[in-house]
């Protein structure tokens, strides 16, 4: 079972001078755990966890009084993703097994991790894919 046949081939992407505020959008309207980050030419250079941004953001939800001005005065489209994403991310390639996929999610403890063919992005591989494959696999048997 290879992921290319399981992997989420429609997902968002995001560029590093995307604010944060646009990236958060994006995640309420999406059903995704990443977002893959790409250059100019598509390529992939990192990914932005949804706790990225939480974590991030932590130090300003501490004061109520300083988080309510921050938001006034747009603090969050001052953030980029450049700030906050991970550089150094796990990937793995399209042709790959879903058996590889899951012992790299458990291995770093994450729920998703970006698909590539060479080093463009062309897809995602979470837990949730993961699940369909282990269902499809049981109801075939």
């Amino acid at each position: 079972m290879r992921i290319m046949d399981f992997m989420e081939t429609d997902f968002p992407i995001v560029r590093r001078d995307t604010n944060i505020r646009e990236a958060i959008k994006i995640f309420l309207n999406s059903n995704v755990e990443i977002i893959p980050v790409v250059d100019d030419d598509d390529n992939f250079i990192g990914i932005l966890r949804k706790r990225d941004i939480v974590w991030s953001l932590l130090p300003t939800f501490e004061d109520e009084e300083m988080h309510q001005e921050l938001i006034s005065d747009d603090y969050y489209r001052l953030y980029l993703v450049d700030d906050i994403m991970e550089w150094e991310s796990d990937t793995i390639q399209e042709d790959e097994s879903i058996v590889k996929a899951a012992a790299l999610m458990e291995k770093n403890e994450v729920n998703a991790i970006p698909v590539l063919r060479g080093a463009k992005i062309v897809g995602t591989i979470s837990l949730t894919e993961i699940l369909r494959c282990v269902s499809e696999t049981s109801e075939s048997i």
